[in-house]
């Protein structure tokens, strides 16, 4: 399932997907202007403009949504396939 553009939001300089932050921007130290992306592990990316900065932190946003959706969905295929064969043997 595509994610659409109402599924996520920016609010100031982080973006949300739902309630959840998924990424953020911030402006740089040294030179008024420029931008940084902070990734969900603390890094910064490279300086860039701002609607570029929005732009990279979107796309990170969303592989990393895309990931967590296709993560879940592989361990909901296999809790399901358990509880069939389960069921199957006459467990529940």
């Amino acid at each position: 399932m595509a994610i659409s553009p109402e599924d996520v939001k920016w609010k100031g300089t982080r973006l949300f997907y739902g309630r959840q932050c998924v990424r953020q921007i911030v402006a740089d130290e040294k030179w008024p202007g420029m931008w940084r992306v902070r990734h969900s592990d603390g890094r910064l990316s490279d300086m860039v403009n701002l609607t570029r900065a929005k732009d990279a932190a979107a796309a990170g946003a969303r592989r990393l949504i895309e990931h967590r959706r296709k993560r879940r969905g592989v361990a909901a295929d296999a809790f399901a396939e358990r509880v069939a064969t389960l069921v199957a043997q006459g467990r529940k």
